[in-house]
C-alpha cells in the first residue's frame, strides 16, 4: 500500500500546485502616423489582417484587400448589407454584418454567403479554441467550427454585444452598459461584474491582458476582475488591438492612445481630426481608418516571428503499447522577442499524442533563436489517428500556429500497452473510459500552469518519467486502477479551478482545501482516542 499512496501522492501535487504558481507582463510607444491610399468606397468600419492580407469592409457590403496597403482591390461579397467585422481562422475567413450576416472566403479575394441562422444584427467576430464566435444584438452569441454551421449560444444577457476577443483560453464579450461576458470554449457563457456602466465598444488580448474600450478603458488578466485605467478624456474609444508588446486605442477626433500592459496610457499624435472607426495590427505595424475611407499606418514596429519545423508530423505505423517521439523546433524569424505562452494537442484522437521535454513554453527567445519540444504519439487502439498541436505565441500575424499530427496503428503487443518511458499515466487510466474528457482539463492545467515554472517543468518532468513505473503498478490490480481512475475527478476539478478562476478565488479554494484536510485530521484523532 505504500505504493498506492506514494502515486497517489504525486497526482495530488499537480493539482495542489495550480494555487502557488504565478500569473503574467508587458512594451513600446507608438504616436507617429502617415497616410497610406484610401479605401476606394470609403465607409470603412473594421479592418484585420491574417493570411498575409489586410481586409477591411463596411457599408453597402463593401469589402476590399491589400497586401501592401497601397493597392487596395474589390471583392463582390453578394450582399448590400453592412458589414462590421472579420476574422481569420482555420485558414479562412470570416466576416459578420447586419440582419445575421455571415461571409466565408479562403483567402479574401472570392466571398460566399453562410447561413448563421439568425436576423439579429452580428457586431463582433473572434477565433479561438478552433471555434468562430460572432456576438450581436439582444446579448446574441453564435458559434462556429468553420463559418458555415453556426450554433446559437445563450449569453444570460439582452444587452447588445459589440465586440469578442480570445486569450489565455478564454473568449471575452463586451457591450453596451458595461457589459461582459466570459466563456472558456464559446458554448457557455458568465456574466461578470464590470466596474463601469458606460458603453464599452471593443476588445483586444495580448501580453496576459484584455482591455477593453469605449466611454473608458478597463484592463483584467483573465477577463473576471477588471480595473478602470483609462486616461481623462472627453474621447469615446472606438477600437483597441494588440501588437508587438503594445496597446492602441482610437476613437472620436482622431485620438490615439497607446499602452505597453492596459494600465497606463499615454497620448499620440494621429494628424487628423476624424473619428478613427477601427485600428488592427498586421505586417509588424498598426494600421487605423475612419468611416470616410481615410487609412493610416503607424511606423513599423519590431514584431516577432515563428516558424516551425517539421509544419507537420507524421509518425507512421506503430503498435498499440509502443510510442514513437519526433522534435519539433520553433524558430523566432521575426526582429523582436518570441514569447511562447502554451502548447496544446487537441483534435479528433488528442489521447493518442503527448508533448515532453518542452523547452519553449513560458520562455522568450531572442531574433533567431530557437526552441525544441517532443512530441510522442503512444497509439492506444488500432486504426488511424489525427490530432493538432496548436503553438499560442507573441507573434502578430500568426498568434496560433498549429501543427498537424499524423499516425497509425496496425498491430497490438502482448505487453498490456506500457512500452517504453513515453506512456502517459492519466491517458492510460482514462482510455476506454468515461472519463477521457478529463483528459483537456489536465493538459490544460499542465500547459498554463505547470510549464511556466521551472519548478512546474521538473514536476511535469517527475510525472512523465515515472508514468510507465505507475502503469506497470497498476495494471496488474483493475480494482486499483478503478480506484485511481475515479481519483483523478477531484484533481480535476482542482485543475479546472486553477485555470478558470482568479487569484482571489484560487485563495479560497486553498482555504477551503485546508479547512477539510484540518477537519479530516481532527476527525481522526478524535476518532483514535474514543478507541483507546
Amino acid at each position: 500500500m505504500k505504493g498506492v499512496r506514494t502515486h497517489f501522492g504525486l497526482l495530488a501535487v499537480f493539482g495542489l500546485l495550480a494555487v502557488f504558481l504565478p500569473e503574467h507582463s508587458p512594451g513600446e510607444t507608438v504616436d507617429r502616423w502617415v497616410w497610406r491610399n484610401p479605401s476606394p468606397g470609403g465607409n470603412l468600419l473594421r479592418i484585420s489582417y491574417g493570411g498575409g492580407v489586410f481586409v477591411a469592409l463596411g457599408k453597402g457590403g463593401a469589402i476590399y484587400t491589400s497586401k501592401d496597403l497601397s493597392t487596395w482591390v474589390p471583392a463582390a461579397s453578394g450582399t448590400e448589407n453592412l458589414l462590421s467585422d472579420v476574422a481569420h481562422g482555420n485558414h479562412t475567413f470570416v466576416a459578420v454584418g447586419v440582419n445575421g450576416t455571415v461571409l466565408t472566403s479562403p483567402k479574401g479575394d472570392t466571398w460566399g454567403l453562410g447561413n448563421s441562422g439568425t436576423g439579429s444584427n452580428l457586431n463582433g467576430l473572434a477565433y479561438g479554441h478552433d471555434t468562430f464566435v460572432a456576438v450581436g444584438d439582444g446579448g446574441a452569441i453564435f458559434t462556429s467550427s468553420d463559418g458555415f454551421a453556426w450554433a446559437v449560444r445563450e449569453s444570460g444577457t439582452r444587452q447588445a454585444l459589440k465586440k469578442v476577443a480570445y486569450g489565455d483560453g478564454t473568449f471575452v464579450a463586451v457591450g453596451l452598459h458595461g457589459t461582459v461576458l466570459t466563456s472558456p470554449t464559446g458554448a457557455e457563457w458568465s456574466l461578470q461584474p464590470a466596474p463601469t456602466s458606460g458603453h464599452l465598444e471593443s476588445i483586444a488580448y495580448g501580453g496576459g491582458t484584455f482591455a477593453a474600450v469605449g466611454e473608458t478603458i478597463l484592463a483584467s488578466p483573465d477577463g473576471i476582475a477588471w480595473t478602470e485605467s483609462g486616461p481623462r478624456t472627453n474621447h469615446r474609444f472606438r477600437s483597441v488591438a494588440y501588437g508587438s508588446g503594445l496597446f492602441v486605442a482610437v476613437g472620436d477626433d482622431g485620438a490615439v492612445f497607446t499602452s505597453p500592459d492596459g494600465s497606463v496610457w499615454t497620448p499620440g499624435e494621429s494628424g487628423v481630426r476624424l473619428s478613427l472607426s477601427t485600428v488592427t495590427y498586421g505586417d509588424g505595424s498598426f494600421v487605423a481608418a475612419a468611416k470616410d475611407g481615410t487609412i493610416l499606418q503607424a511606423p513599423s514596429v519590431p514584431a516577432a516571428r515563428i516558424s516551425v519545423s517539421p509544419p507537420s508530423m507524421d509518425f507512421g505505423s506503430i503498435n498499440v503499447g509502443f510510442s514513437s517521439i519526433q522534435t519539433l523546433t520553433a524558430t523566432n524569424s521575426g526582429s523582436a522577442g518570441l514569447t511562447i505562452n502554451r502548447m496544446a494537442i487537441g483534435g479528433v484522437n488528442v489521447i493518442d499524442f503527448i508533448t515532453q521535454n518542452d523547452q519553449c513554453t513560458a520562455k522568450t527567445m531572442a531574433v533567431s533563436a530557437s526552441c525544441t519540444v517532443q512530441v510522442v504519439f503512444s497509439p492506444h487502439a488500432l486504426g488511424s489517428k489525427s490530432a493538432t498541436l496548436s503553438i499560442y505565441s507573441n507573434d502578430p500575424s500568426t498568434p496560433t500556429t498549429v501543427v498537424p499530427l499524423s499516425g497509425s496503428s496496425s498491430g497490438i503487443t502482448p505487453s498490456s500497452g506500457h512500452g517504453n518511458n513515453s506512456y502517459c499515466f492519466i491517458s492510460w487510466l482514462v482510455d476506454g473510459s468515461a472519463l477521457e474528457k478529463l483528459l483537456d482539463i489536465f493538459r490544460e492545467f499542465r500547459d498554463i500552469f505547470l510549464l511556466r515554472t521551472a519548478a512546474g517543468q521538473t514536476l511535469a518532468k517527475i510525472y512523465y518519467d515515472q508514468s510507465p513505473s505507475l502503469v506497470l503498478f497498476f495494471a496488474p490490480h483493475p480494482s486499483w486502477s478503478e480506484i485511481a481512475r475515479w481519483g483523478l475527478v477531484p484533481l480535476a476539478a482542482v485543475a479546472y479551478s486553477a485555470v478558470h478562476t482568479s487569484s482571489g478565488e484560487k485563495a479560497l479554494l486553498l482555504a477551503w482545501i485546508i479547512g477539510l484536510l484540518k477537519g479530516w485530521w481532527v476527525f481522526r484523532r478524535t476518532s483514535w482516542r474514543k478507541r483507546s
